[in-house]
Formats: C-alpha cells, sequence, structure tokens
C-alpha cells in the first residue's frame, strides 16, 4: 500500500478517471479507494439498472470482494439476493447427465447466483462510501480527447482533464471507441449472442440447485437454467454470433422450442410462470485478443472482452482483473509514467492467469463441431477419473478461500 505521504502527493497532483460503474468500474473504484488514491467513477445510468447477463457469481467474485475486505466478502455470501449453488449440471436433449458437485465438507458452495439490477447496485453503492471517490451517477462520457499527456472528457457537465483512464464501460467501451485502433466495431466471429428472462416455480433438476447447461444440437450453443432465491430462475439461451447469423437462427423461437418441444424440460416447467420478456445481449469473446492498454488508459471486463460465456466467469474475471491492475497502476503513480509500455505490465498480469484457458475455450472450442463438443461432454467428462478429478480440484480451491464468518450452506 502506498505510503500515506505519497499518497497525499499523488491525489494532488494526478486524477483518475474511472469510466463505467459495473462490477469492474466499482471494483476498480473500491481498490483505488483502499490505497486513498483520488479518483473520479463516471456511470451514465441511474442505479439500480438491469443488465443482461445469465446472474452467475463464481468464485473470482468472492476472492475480489475478500482482498477489498473480509467483511465485505461476509456481507456478499449472506444477502438475500444471493442464491448459492453447489456445482454444474450438463444435459441434453436425450437425457445424457454429467454432474459436477463442487460443494465441500459443511456445505460450502462455490457458485452463487443474483440478478444483476441488484448485485451490481449493491457494489456500486459501496463506491460512494469512500471520501476518495467522486460519484458521478447518470452522467455520461459524449467525447474523449487526447492531449500531449492527458485526456479531455467531455459529459452533459462540461469539460474535465484526466491524467489516466480506466474503461470499464463494458463491450461499446466510449474508452475503446476513441483511444483504439480496433474502435466498438463487432465481429461476429469473436462475439456470442444470447436472449434470457426470468421463471419462477421451475422445479430445479437436483437439491443444491447447481447452474443447469444443456448444449444444443442444432448449434454451437448452449441453453441454461440458473435458479435465483424466491423460487426464481434465469433462464436463457445462446451461442456464436457467426453461426447464429449464417444459418438464420432465430433465438427467441428456438428458446421456447427448447422448453416446449423436449419432455425432459417442459416437465419441469409445467407449473413455472414467466416474469417477463426475453431480453437480448451481444458477448465480446476472447478469441480475438485485444490489447487492454494504451498510452495513459487501461480497459477492465466486457471493454476487454474479458466474458467468459463457455464457464460463466465473465463478472468474476472482470473484477479480478481489476485486482490484478492496481500493482500497474500504483507503480505508473508512483513513477508518474502512464505510458503504454509500464502499463503492459497489467495485460501480462491478466494473461499470465487466465491465458491458457481462454486458449483453449475461445481459440479452439468454438470451431469444433457440434458432435465433437457433445462427445467430449458426456463421454470424456463422465470418466469418473476426469469428473472426480474436477471436482476435487474446485471443492479444494472452494475450501481455501472461503473464509467468511458464519458462511452457510
Amino acid at each position: 500500500m502506498l505510503t500515506s505521504y505519497l499518497s497525499t502527493m499523488l491525489k494532488n497532483k494526478t486524477k483518475i478517471a474511472i469510466v463505467g460503474g459495473g462490477p469492474a468500474g466499482a471494483t476498480a473504484s473500491l481498490f483505488l479507494s483502499k490505497h486513498s488514491i483520488e479518483h473520479t467513477l463516471f456511470e451514465k445510468a441511474t442505479f439500480p439498472r438491469d443488465k443482461t447477463c445469465g446472474d452467475g457469481l463464481t468464485m473470482e467474485v468472492y476472492r475480489t470482494l475478500n482482498e477489498i475486505d473480509p467483511d465485505l466478502a461476509d456481507e456478499f455470501v449472506n444477502l438475500d439476493f444471493v442464491k448459492k449453488s453447489g456445482g454444474a449440471f450438463l444435459g441434453d436433449i436425450n437425457r445424457r447427465e454429467v454432474d459436477f458437485d463442487y460443494r465441500v465438507e459443511g456445505g460450502i458452495s462455490p457458485i452463487f447466483v443474483a440478478k444483476r439490477i441488484h448485485f451490481d447496485n449493491w457494489l456500486f453503492q459501496k463506491t460512494k462510501l469512500s471520501t476518495c471517490s467522486t460519484i458521478k451517477e447518470g452522467i455520461g462520457i459524449e467525447n474523449i480527447k487526447r492531449l500531449d499527456k492527458g485526456f479531455v472528457l467531455t459529459t452533459s457537465d462540461g469539460e474535465e482533464f484526466f491524467d489516466f483512464l480506466i474503461g470499464c464501460d463494458g463491450e461499446r467501451s466510449v474508452v475503446k471507441k476513441y483511444l483504439t485502433s480496433e474502435g466498438i466495431k463487432k465481429k461476429k466471429l469473436h462475439y456470442a449472442g444470447a436472449i434470457r428472462t426470468y421463471y419462477r416455480n421451475v422445479v430445479p433438476k437436483r437439491d443444491y440447485c447447481p447452474l443447469e447447461i444443456y448444449p444444443l444440437n442444432t448449434f454451437n450453443g448452449y441453453f441454461w437454467i440458473f435458479h435465483l432465491p424466491n423460487n426464481e430462475c434465469n433462464v436463457g439461451i445462446g451461442g456464436l454470433s457467426q453461426e447464429i447469423s449464417n444459418k438464420k437462427i432465430n433465438l427467441n423461437r428456438e428458446f421456447d422450442c427448447f422448453i416446449r418441444d423436449n419432455d425432459y424440460i417442459s416437465e419441469r416447467f409445467k407449473d413455472a410462470e414467466r416474469l417477463g420478456k426475453n431480453q437480448g445481449c451481444g458477448i465480446p469473446l476472447n478469441s480475438n485478443r485485444l490489447k487492454y492498454y494504451g498510452d495513459g488508459f487501461i480497459l477492465i471486463g466486457d471493454s476487454a472482452s474479458m466474458p467468459e460465456p463457455l464457464t460463466g466467469k465473465g463478472i468474476g474475471v472482470g473484477m479480478i482483473a481489476s485486482f490484478l491492475a492496481m500493482p500497474t497502476i500504483l507503480k505508473a503513480l508512483e513513477a508518474r509514467d502512464f505510458s503504454k509500455e509500464t502499463l503492459s505490465e497489467y495485460q501480462d498480469s491478466v494473461l499470465n492467469k487466465y491465458e491458457k484457458e481462454w486458449d483453449a475455450l475461445y481459440r479452439y472450442v468454438p470451431f469444433l463441431s457440434n458432435k465433437i463438443v457433445h462427445w467430449a461432454i458426456f463421454n470424456f467428462c463422465k470418466i469418473p477419473f476426469i469428473k472426480n478429478l474436477h471436482s476435487k480440484h474446485i471443492a479444494t480451491v472452494t475450501q481455501k478461500m472461503m473464509v467468511a464468518k458464519g458462511y452457510e450452506k
């Protein structure tokens, strides 16, 4: 942590802006506040606001909250809008099944599910408790102009200068739009498309309410059921945007047909109540490895194509990336050096943790045929040694990380 003297000096000389107040941006704000570094957070929406998502929260979320403050992690696992899930369940319309039970002694669960409208608001409100943060809620960035050193941000409030920018403003990032050569043009080959809605009274497949995932036969994608508190669940379907476009797939129709035409699924929706219309979203994939940094700025979360729709770790990865960015940010502040050479260490830290996983999931898997994917899931993954090794690994990691007092099943 920075010394008090250095923190005060940097406060007076360096202006930092975080653009975007979702989980990645709120996490970055909380870490800066932990290090007594003043900053401004811009969020164009007014919370609470919804975000189309599967709502899954993995152990990365808990770990990051614990790094910020163990009491924050303790509070999170006991929130009434958070559902604890004990594992993952894979199934298909031919009634083939694979269970991964991640629970460990004491009933500890490594996966959580919470509506984004609740979780994002809870985390965003925490940023307002620090005297180091200036929160500009409901104020979006209209333009960014690069100067020789620093940037001028244009908002509805006028213009303001900043030395360093942290872009956490999603896949349509204004920071990415104005400061990178890639911009925000979508490339279907490196995107997934999905829709989701909420239901009440869907019968769980297992008593420990695992994340339910059903790989599809019609295209590379899956149908999901993620259980929430109050007997509600997040239900959705998604796949690779390129294939959805090429095959002219209507996701709304596929969604309805999957529930209606498969007895394996429809019997569990018999008494279910649909709670709203389908909501769609685009999800950038790591199959197109981008730079997360440039002179004077870094990108975190969706703006850096960090979502993980194949594992459900997108929110957690964005939060972990904010944590991993801190050593680089502190080094840059101390040296007063926000060059891309210095900030490249942030990307090195992220890739050191996730590169092998991302290469396997997003550079190769999307190009495999449905038959190969189904074979891997329902044959290779069912081998007792493979299945038990995976479950034991997750459970062991969970046991080590779950230290919050009073945590219950």
